[in-house]
């Protein structure tokens, strides 16, 4: 079973053969084991005070988190704004009344009997209003994140696999963890419709180029 990324769709996307072309060639191959990247040790923290409800520790698990790096004013700089992203992220959920309802959430959706659509969705929070659901970036356009074929999917496989509710009550997108500042959409049946169609389609072109 070929495994096709969430975070790799835009790629697949754009040209469908190339990036089958380029999958076959492992051109998407892990690679070497460079350490957690930063964006998980700060969903990691995340993950702590959604366990805990304890923001300072919270903040401690962040902090230790980076603290193998070596000493200097820039990466004190970069680690103080982890923890004020963090903060921030903090006071929102609080002032949202969310209450966590998963984290680390790997997707598994089978597109054809020889791919598969795979990836994390960081972190999912619920109230009275309904499901929220983030990945966890630190570079976002905030004027094309939402044209971006991976989030009305994701709502389509939460409502569906996941919750079991309305579309409707689904809301998706991002958290910058350099900034704590969170950004959602919200799609409609139609769209979510006309996503799935597309995301079937790149599917079978994938299937076709590689057996």
């Amino acid at each position: 079973m070929e495994k096709l990324p969430h975070r790799l769709l835009e790629a697949a996307r754009r040209d469908p053969k190339g990036f089958a072309k380029e999958l076959k060639d492992g051109k998407y191959n892990a690679s070497r084991f460079t350490g957690r990247p930063k964006w998980m040790r700060w969903l990691d923290a995340a993950a702590t005070f959604h366990k805990s409800g304890d923001k300072a520790k919270a903040t401690l698990k962040l902090v230790n988190a980076f603290s193998g790096r070596k000493d200097t004013p820039k990466h004190r700089e970069e680690l103080n704004g982890f923890v004020d992203a963090l903060e921030q992220y903090i006071k929102v959920f609080n002032a949202k009344g969310y209450k966590n309802y998963r984290d680390y959430l790997n997707i598994n959706k089978d597109l054809t009997d020889y791919v598969r659509l795979t990836g994390q969705i960081s972190i999912i929070n619920e109230n009275e209003n309904g499901i929220v659901a983030y990945l966890i970036k630190d570079k976002v356009d905030e004027l094309t994140w939402a044209l971006e074929l991976c989030y009305p999917v994701i709502q389509d496989y939460i409502a569906i696999k996941i919750c079991k509710c309305e579309l409707e009550k689904v809301h998706v997108g991002l958290i910058d963890f350099t900034t704590g500042k969170e950004y959602l959409a919200n799609y409609s049946k139609e769209e979510v419709d006309e996503a799935i169609k597309e995301l079937n389609k790149i599917g079978k072109v994938i299937t076709q180029e590689l057996y």
